[in-house]
């Protein structure tokens, strides 16, 4: 009974999400940060997913050879859309900065771009740790499928993303013991909740 009490489960998650966020910030460090941050992500993402189906701990093993698998492919991926990111963000900034209202206008017209295209590197991240997908091309549609399919989820994602925002900013704590890892579960629980091919994929194996 005790081991299926909710509030024990609530604890035993926040431990999980706690040590998800250490484990991410050294992955992410041993890669140089840069090189780092996208297979550090796939990472978490991975084995949130190996919680769900039923996995009781995860450990540096295994989110060693799941980082050294997957840090070519996310770092390629991940760089080919946030390079234009990046450039599409210094334009907007640029743009307000030094030219006349109208260019201006038409800069801050690109923000939401900007922004689909930061969600799309978060879903590419998801993707890449579910899915064995070769090539950016592939890596994309599916990351953009998984994106377009199910809204509910990611607007779900941005609640919580905000929510955490908010009382991280009165309680800067809960961004050193929890980072990313919250607003990862949120996405990776309610993608698995609503399709049967996330419980298991041979890509676990």
């Amino acid at each position: 009974m005790m081991s299926t009490s909710p509030l024990i489960n609530f604890c035993r998650w926040l431990s999980r999400l706690v040590w998800l966020n250490i484990t991410w910030v050294l992955f992410t460090l041993l890669g140089g940060v840069v090189f780092g941050f996208f297979p550090a992500t796939v990472t978490m993402c991975f084995i949130i997913r190996q919680y769900l189906n039923g996995a009781e701990k995860s450990t540096i093993k295994t989110m060693w050879t799941v980082f050294k698998r997957e840090f070519l492919r996310s770092n390629k991926v991940g760089w080919a859309v946030l390079i234009p990111t990046l450039s599409l963000l210094w334009y907007v900034n640029w743009g307000i900065i030094n030219l006349s209202e109208l260019y201006s206008l038409i800069a801050i017209s690109f923000f939401p771009l900007t922004l689909l295209l930061i969600a799309l590197i978060y879903y590419l991240m998801i993707q890449i740790s579910i899915y064995d997908t070769d090539g950016i091309k592939n890596n994309f549609v599916s990351a953009l499928s998984l994106l377009i399919n199910d809204k509910q989820t990611f607007l779900m994602t941005i609640l919580v993303g905000m929510i955490l925002v908010l009382f991280g900013l009165f309680f800067p704590i809960i961004f050193l013991l929890f980072g990313l890892s919250p607003i990862c579960f949120c996405t990776i629980a309610l993608l698995w909740l609503k399709n049967s091919e996330f419980q298991y994929n041979a890509y676990d194996s």
